[in-house]
């Protein structure tokens, strides 16, 4: 389920935006619509929401729509949940550290791995040198000497983490929807 965020973020607010109106507002197909998602891959993240405990079900019987109410909504960020309703945790230790660039003045890979990392995600140093090194690439950050970097103010360009693509070396900001970075060989 994490490999879908796009879709999963679009289920999200359409469930959220269905939620107000009864006490078992909404059923998949009522989401699937209103997010133009497929309706299986609606079900299986409502199921995957259902099993960690931000909606709650009823109708499970043959022949029986299945509606659905908030238990707990989290806000406007869609949860990153596999059906089981467990968590998903790949790409936090990304999202930590863009979190952390934006708040520190600045920062060296070392500063960056511990302020990033949580109980539940810890950052290696080594995953803070590349992201530094990729965003430094890109012209997010500037180097201030010493091992040190900072976030270029123009460059602090929102909430959701600059993502690196491994194949080619560029930074897709989804903030922008934009890609910065040479391609690398």
């Amino acid at each position: 389920m994490g490999r879908h965020p796009k879709s999963n973020q679009a289920i999200w607010d359409a469930a959220r935006a269905l939620g107000a109106e009864s006490p078992y507002p909404f059923t998949a197909r009522d989401v699937a619509d209103r997010a133009d998602v497929p309706y299986q891959r609606t079900k299986h993240y409502l199921t995957g929401l259902t099993n960690a405990g931000y909606l709650r079900a009823r109708g499970h019987e043959p022949g029986q729509t299945t509606h659905y109410k908030f238990v707990r909504d989290t806000g406007v960020e869609a949860p990153r949940v596999q059906a089981s309703g467990r968590l998903v945790t790949d790409g936090l230790g990304v999202e930590q550290m863009w979190r952390s660039m934006r708040i520190l003045k600045s920062f060296t890979r070392l500063e960056l791995a511990f302020t990033a990392s949580t109980e539940a995600v810890h950052v290696p140093e080594t995953a803070a040198n590349w992201y530094i090194l990729n965003l430094y690439n890109a012209g997010y950050l500037r180097k201030l000497g010493c091992g040190r970097y900072a976030l270029n103010r123009h460059m602090n360009t929102g909430p959701k983490p600059p993502q690196v693509v491994r194949k080619n070396g560029t930074v897709y900001d989804p903030n922008l929807d934009r890609v910065f970075g040479e391609v690398t060989p």
